[in-house]
C-alpha cells in the first residue's frame, strides 16, 4: 500500500452535459487506498468557468456539450489540469479530443487518456485500469 501524505487531497472535475461520467468516476476511482478526492460535475462550460477551481488534478471532458453547443476539443486550451481524460460514448470521439489536446500542444502525451463511456453501467474496466494508473502517478508527485 502506498504512503499517504497530508497533501493527498485531489480534485476531479467532470465537464459533461449529462451525468453519465459522474457515477462511473465515483465507482472506479479508489478513495482511501490512494488518496482522498473531491469530485465536481458541471453540465455547461459556462458553469465550469464561473466556479474557478484553483487546482484541478484530473479533468474529464466530453466530446460535445449540447447545452453550450460546443465541442470539447474547442475548449481544451482553457482547461487548467494536470491530467485530461477524454470521456465520450464513442471511442473515436474520445480519441479525437485526446489527439487534439496533444497535437495542439496543450498537454503532454503521458497526461492524456482516451476512454469510452459505458452508459448502461457504473462499472467501466478501462476507466478502472486508467484510474489506478493515474492515482499512482499523482501519489508519486
Amino acid at each position: 500500500m502506498p504512503c499517504r501524505n497530508e497533501n493527498s487531497m485531489k480534485t476531479i472535475v467532470i465537464l459533461d452535459d449529462k451525468n453519465h461520467a459522474l457515477k462511473p468516476v465515483e465507482y472506479e476511482f479508489p478513495n482511501e487506498e490512494w488518496f482522498n478526492y473531491s469530485t465536481f460535475h458541471f453540465d455547461t462550460f459556462e458553469l465550469y468557468n464561473r466556479q474557478k477551481i484553483n487546482q484541478i488534478d484530473i479533468q474529464f471532458l466530453d466530446f460535445f456539450l449540447r447545452k453550450d453547443r460546443i465541442y470539447g476539443k474547442d475548449i481544451i486550451a482553457n482547461l487548467k489540469t494536470k491530467i485530461l481524460v477524454c470521456f465520450s460514448s464513442k471511442k473515436e470521439m474520445s480519441d479525437a479530443i485526446s489527439q487534439e489536446a496533444i497535437k495542439g500542444g496543450h498537454f503532454q502525451y503521458k497526461n492524456v487518456y482516451s476512454i469510452q463511456k459505458q452508459k448502461s453501467t457504473f462499472e467501466n474496466k478501462e476507466l478502472g485500469r486508467v484510474s489506478a494508473e493515474i492515482t499512482r502517478r499523482l501519489n508519486d508527485v
